[in-house]
């Protein structure tokens, strides 16, 4: 990917993320959280860009906020819960000399489709 489209979350998030939809082209946006998405949805809606009819914008977390924005956040969502439990029952393994460090588990995330993804355009 570009480096002048990977956009920082500090406090110019906002005016680089409208320079890059205008200079640019943008037609979607990753968050790396659903916090810093949600925060691309409010900036473009600010400036009159719709999601997801001109920006599609997708976090990651599942969190609650993601049905509390306006359009509800379309998401990845890791199982949280179950990924505390396999950590801790590894943690016991290692302890226990059942298993070597380093230690590694794969866990399938999961997209969650809601209103703030478009089609892809072409």
């Amino acid at each position: 990917m570009e480096e002048p489209l990977i956009i920082g979350c500090e406090e110019t998030l906002e005016h680089d993320l409208i320079d890059a939809v205008a200079e640019h082209g943008v037609t979607a946006v990753f968050g790396y959280n659903d916090e810093i998405a949600i925060r691309c949805i409010r900036a473009l809606k600010k400036h009159d860009i719709s999601v997801p009819e001109q920006v599609s914008v997708i976090g990651f977390d599942d969190s609650y906020l993601a049905t509390t924005s306006d359009p509800q956040l379309t998401t990845i969502s890791h199982p949280k819960e179950v990924m505390g439990r396999h950590t801790a029952q590894a943690l016991l393994r290692l302890i226990r000399k059942q298993v070597r460090a380093p230690y590694s588990e794969v866990f399938r995330p999961e997209l969650v489709k809601r209103n703030s993804c478009a089609r892809p355009r072409t």
